[in-house]
């Protein structure tokens, strides 16, 4: 497959050829086709508690289900990220870590897309202030 646009980097002419799922070539050209695509590397999101209308912070019958998000997220450029899982009881948050965890072994976008796991708690300083708005528990 072949795809015309130009760099985001320099705004430069470019073509991509592409075998499968990799990248063959990427070469300077001098008359792109009509299109005005942008071309260049994913967006990366840090910290994501959901998309779509499925959160990471619900424990789903099926854990396929988020699958949906890392697809969701591709569609629009995000092509890596880290899901949040928000202050809660120890316990609920090791169930939302094993179910990231069972998306990424039955799905292959999510295991490509998820990169690791944005945690906010039980880590959260006692302390007022450093705290922020999570509770003192």
């Amino acid at each position: 497959m072949k795809l015309e646009g130009y760099s985001y980097s320099d705004d430069a002419a470019i073509e991509i050829t592409t075998q499968g799922k990799l990248i063959e070539s990427i070469i300077a050209i001098q008359n792109p086709s009509e299109n005005n695509f942008i071309i260049g590397p994913g967006f990366v999101d840090l910290q994501v508690n959901g998309y779509g209308g499925i959160d990471y912070n619900e424990i789903q019958v099926d854990p396929l289900r988020l699958a949906s998000i890392a697809k969701a997220l591709y569609q629009v450029g995000v092509t890596f990220h880290l899901p949040t899982l928000i202050t809660n009881d120890i316990h609920q948050i090791s169930k939302l870590i094993r179910q990231v965890g069972a998306v990424c072994k039955q799905d292959e976008l999510a295991r490509w897309s998820i990169g690791g796991l944005h945690l906010e708690g039980p880590f959260i300083s006692p302390l007022d202030g450093p705290r922020g708005a999570h509770p003192t528990a």
